[in-house]
C-alpha cells in the first residue's frame, strides 16, 4: 500500500472515530422526516415541484454536511498545523499535494457522498413516484459548486491561522456571514435591486435555482432564468476550483510548517 493510501486510511480513521460517521449518517438518513410535518402532497413531482421537494427533503442533511466539513477541514486542518501533526505526517514519502488531497477526500468528499445518498431512501419513501432524476443531479451539482467555494476558503483560512479554534470560528463566521448577507441581498432584490443578490449567489448558487423554480409558487419576486442560473452556477464552480488550486499552491510552495 502506497504512502498516500495509508495516510488516507489514517485520515478517515481520525475524522470518523466511532460513533461520528454512524451518528451523522443516521441523522442525514432521518433528515427528510421533516417532510412529515409539512403535510404537503408529493404525489406529482416534476420540474419546480421536484426541486422544492428536494430542497425540503435534503436541507437539514446539507446543514449536517456543513458541520462535518467545519469539523474536518476548518478545525481538523488548523489543529493539525497548530500541534505539528502535519509535519509528522509529511515524513511519509509523499508530496504536500497528496497530503492535502487525502485530507480533502476524507474531510469533504466523504461527507458529500453521505449527503448525496444517506437521505434518499427516506426522502423517496415520501415520494415513491419521484422520477425527475435530472433535477436531483442538478441539485447535487449546485450544492457541490457552492460547497467548493466554502471549502476552498476554509482551507485557506486554516493555512493562514494554523490554529484549530481560530480556523473553526472563522469558518463559522464565513458561513453564517454569507447566509446573512444573502438574506440581506434577497430583501433588497425583492424591492427591485437584484445586483447584490446575483453577486452573492456565487457563494450559494442554490438560491438562484430556488428563485428560478419558485416562480410558479410566487414565493420569490426575483425572476431568474435557467440560463442566468446555470451561468452563475458555473462561475461558482470555477471560483471553487480556483480557490482550491490556490490552496494547493499555498500549501505546497508558500506555507512554512
Amino acid at each position: 500500500m502506497s504512502a498516500f493510501w495509508r495516510f488516507l486510511k489514517l485520515s478517515v480513521q481520525e475524522d470518523y472515530r466511532m460513533p461520528i460517521a454512524e451518528l451523522f449518517a443516521f441523522l442525514m438518513a432521518l433528515a427528510p422526516l421533516t417532510l412529515y410535518a409539512s403535510g404537503v402532497n408529493y404525489a406529482v413531482l416534476k420540474g419546480s415541484a421536484a426541486f422544492s421537494f428536494l430542497s425540503s427533503a435534503l436541507g437539514l442533511a446539507g446543514f449536517l454536511f456543513l458541520i462535518l466539513i467545519l469539523k474536518n477541514v476548518s478545525f481538523g486542518m488548523g489543529a493539525d498545523l497548530e500541534k505539528g501533526i502535519t509535519n509528522t505526517f509529511l515524513t511519509f514519502p509523499m508530496s504536500r499535494a497528496k497530503y492535502l488531497t487525502a485530507k480533502l477526500v476524507s474531510g469533504a468528499l466523504i461527507p458529500f457522498v453521505m449527503f448525496m445518498f444517506a437521505p434518499l431512501p427516506v426522502a423517496l419513501a415520501f415520494a415513491p413516484h419521484f422520477s425527475d432524476w435530472g433535477v436531483l443531479l442538478l441539485y447535487w451539482g449546485v450544492e457541490a459548486s457552492g460547497m467548493m467555494v466554502i471549502i476552498g476558503l476554509m482551507v485557506l483560512v486554516a493555512l493562514a491561522t494554523k490554529k484549530g479554534s481560530t480556523s473553526l470560528i472563522a469558518g463559522l463566521a464565513l458561513y453564517f456571514g454569507s447566509e446573512f448577507a444573502n438574506a440581506f441581498a434577497i430583501f433588497y432584490a425583492e424591492r427591485g435591486n437584484a445586483d447584490l443578490f446575483y453577486v452573492l449567489s456565487v457563494l450559494n448558487p442554490l438560491e438562484l435555482w430556488t428563485a428560478h423554480y419558485s416562480r410558479m409558487f410566487r414565493s420569490f419576486s426575483i425572476s431568474v432564468s435557467a440560463t442566468t442560473a446555470a451561468a452563475l452556477t458555473a462561475t461558482s464552480a470555477a471560483l471553487g476550483v480556483a480557490l482550491l488550486i490556490i490552496a494547493f499552491m499555498t500549501f505546497d510552495r508558500v506555507i512554512d510548517l
